[in-house]
């Protein structure tokens, strides 16, 4: 059984359509500021084996929920920048989609 259930295809979808949304924010950026906004954005889907290992890690059951619900890293997005500034200017604009949460 997959850790992320019937949801494991849907978390590599949510992952283009957040890398899609930063390439176009940084290219509106780009348009009116003329410089980028981040030097570099990477992201992943927590592999398989590796959510295992931090559910059993938190003797956590080997479920979707535990996976998705009570872990919060199954999607990842890294967002280099060269200044402060722009860190905060990505935060606001993932706290601006809907249902999502930031964590610090």
């Amino acid at each position: 059984m997959n850790i992320y259930g019937k949801y494991a295809s849907t978390l590599n979808e949510l992952l283009d359509q957040m890398l899609l949304r930063f390439r176009q924010l940084n290219q509106n950026y780009e348009r009116k500021y003329h410089e980028r906004l981040y030097e570099h954005l990477r992201g992943r889907v927590k592999s398989k084996a590796s959510m295992e290992e931090k559910c059993r890690r938190k003797n956590l059951p080997l479920t979707p929920n535990s996976a998705l619900q009570i872990n919060h890293d199954s999607v990842g997005l890294r967002v280099v920048c060269n200044f402060i500034d722009d860190i905060y200017t990505c935060i606001d604009y993932i706290k601006s989609w809907d249902n999502i949460t930031v964590f610090k």
